[in-house]
């Protein structure tokens, strides 16, 4: 579903196709400040206000669909998300060209990292247009990662990633080129239940 075309020249893909093995349940759909995980990262980056917002599906589809319907988001089917996280890269930033074509670079996120801002987001794209690098990556402290912006010149390389690989391989090749923005929150991410207990028990209603 192609929402109205968006100003600016970013767009932001949030990979959500994973079946949540060492879950156990669709991490997607877990509660989080009255909120499902998937609705929050979606609604967090609907707020950032920084371009099309897609989201990539391909486990438990049909619940995870009814928590992002009304919401201005373009839903993006991977039929191949069982052979990793790169299709779904792939399925997203295709999803994302064919709908609008001068995008000036993409966002990736991932729906298990409650944490996220729409100012964390917005920083991203700020150290971007101020350093005009080409990666530009969360930094944890102790790693960096996701949520992470890629220009437009590295959009051939992350059509042909494959595999689990993600596109951690990128943001090592192009250290050089590199920037980072904090967000030590975002070592703390959702994939086992003890992780999910852990971050309801420290989160006051």
């Amino acid at each position: 579903m192609n929402k109205q075309e968006h100003p600016r020249k970013y767009g932001l893909i949030i990979l959500a196709a994973g079946a949540s093995t060492r879950m156990g349940s669709p991490k997607q759909l877990l509660q989080y400040k009255r909120q499902s995980l998937i609705t929050r990262i979606s609604s967090t980056a609907i707020t950032a206000d920084l371009g099309n917002v897609f989201v990539v599906l391909g486990a438990n589809v049909a619940m995870i669909k009814k928590e992002v319907e009304g919401l201005p988001v373009s839903l993006v089917m991977n039929p191949s998300w069982k052979a990793g996280m790169a299709t779904s890269i792939v399925a997203g930033l295709e999803a994302l060209l064919q709908t609008k074509t001068n995008i000036e670079g993409v966002i990736f996120m991932v729906c298990d990292q409650p944490f996220v801002s729409p100012e964390l987001l917005q920083g991203l794209t700020t150290v971007h247009e101020q350093s005009n690098c080409l990666v530009v990556a969360s930094d944890y402290g102790e790693a960096i990662g996701i949520p992470a912006f890629f220009h437009k010149k590295l959009f051939p390389e992350l059509l042909a990633l494959s595999g689990d690989a993600g596109a951690r391989l990128l943001l090592q090749k192009y250290e050089a080129e590199r920037e980072v923005v904090s967000f030590p929150e975002g070592i703390f991410d959702v994939d086992t239940v003890v992780e999910y207990e852990s971050l309801i028990s420290n989160t006051k209603t």
